[in-house]
């Protein structure tokens, strides 16, 4: 129940436990909270795309939280756009996750454009969003030129540009696996 709640994703407990508000989430995140290393705010049926502004600006020098689910929540280009800016400073966050929300192409450039300097995100969910357009394609790729962590996207793609991204991301993997094989006989 604690590891729920640290996460966010508690709801009424059997216990009659209330729900913590997103704003005290947010406080936490900007007071760098250590205990709160995985935000789960998915499904909140009052959280805006305002919210989400205020968690990506709480995240930019946060040191905490390494993973942030925002399935379902209503969140726009602009809400996109402010995780966008994140990722260009936030040095912790390994995995983001913006599944089914209304983000159109422009907010998922804004994510590529921010990922070019980011080395620590690992995973992005994107899936059931707006499929991204040719300019969003093009700032992935452009990213992943300078990205070697980002190990995994995850959302629905038909763009021909889809196999330049998948061999960086391939490329990624690759450098991931290399790095711990030598760790590995290092360490022997």
């Amino acid at each position: 129940a604690a590891a729920a709640a640290a996460a966010g994703s508690s709801s009424q407990s059997p216990f009659g436990a209330k729900r913590i508000k997103t704003k005290e989430y947010i406080q936490r995140l900007e007071d760098n909270d250590e205990t709160l290393t995985v935000l789960d705010l998915s499904d909140r049926t009052t959280f805006s795309n305002q919210n989400a502004i205020d968690v990506a600006r709480a995240l930019h020098d946060n040191t905490a939280c390494v993973e942030v689910h925002l399935r379902r929540c209503n969140i726009i280009t602009s809400g996109a756009e402010a995780f966008g800016e994140m990722l260009k400073h936030n040095h912790t966050l390994k995995v983001l996750d913006l599944e089914d929300n209304r983000i159109k192409t422009a907010g998922i450039e804004a994510i590529a454009v921010g990922l070019a300097n980011n080395t620590c995100l690992e995973e992005l969910v994107l899936f059931k969003n707006e499929e991204p357009g040719t300019a969003a394609c093009a700032a992935f790729i452009k990213s992943l030129e300078t990205n070697i962590t980002l190990l995994r996207i995850n959302w629905r793609i038909s763009s021909r540009q889809s196999f330049a991204i998948n061999k960086c991301i391939t490329r990624n993997n690759e450098l991931l696996r290399r790095r711990k094989k030598e760790e590995a006989a290092a360490a022997a």
